[in-house]
């Protein structure tokens, strides 16, 4: 299968401080300034986090998605930035999103706190295919 698109899946810890009128402003900083490069570099994609960690999905071309984690690598929000999965798929998961967001105080938002906290914080042994299938399955839902 020769294909152009691929997916990568990583999780971080998120280092965001302050309360949480702060925590939400910067995830919505994020949140625009992720859909403005991702519109541009042709990137769809989902964004989960809690105060502890960000779980995000980007899908694109190999370069473009690359330059996408690095930018997020060198992000100070976050640290620890581990990749699940990298690798080339078919279609889109997310292909009508630029950066869809399961936010605040969403059923996704639930799960991940329960995921992460049965992971004990080994993000390492998180599976990217089933951060994959939760947001799939809440965005789907909303």
């Amino acid at each position: 299968m020769a294909t152009d698109l691929y997916q990568l899946v990583y999780v971080s810890r998120s280092v965001i401080e302050g309360d949480e009128q702060s925590y939400r402003e910067q995830i919505d900083e994020i949140l625009k300034v992720s859909r403005e490069n991702n519109q541009r570099d042709e990137i769809t994609g989902a964004l989960l986090c809690n105060r502890r960690y960000f779980a995000q999905v980007l899908e694109g071309g190999q370069d473009v998605v690359q330059d996408a984690y690095e930018r997020i690598q060198c992000d100070e929000r976050h640290e620890q930035t581990t990749v699940l999965r990298f690798r080339p798929v078919p279609r889109r998961d997310f292909g009508e999103w630029t950066m869809a967001y399961e936010g605040h105080d969403s059923d996704a938002l639930h799960s991940f706190n329960r995921l992460t906290q049965e992971s004990r914080l080994k993000l390492e042994e998180l599976d990217g295919l089933d951060l994959v299938s939760l947001l799939q399955a809440h965005l789907q839902a909303a």
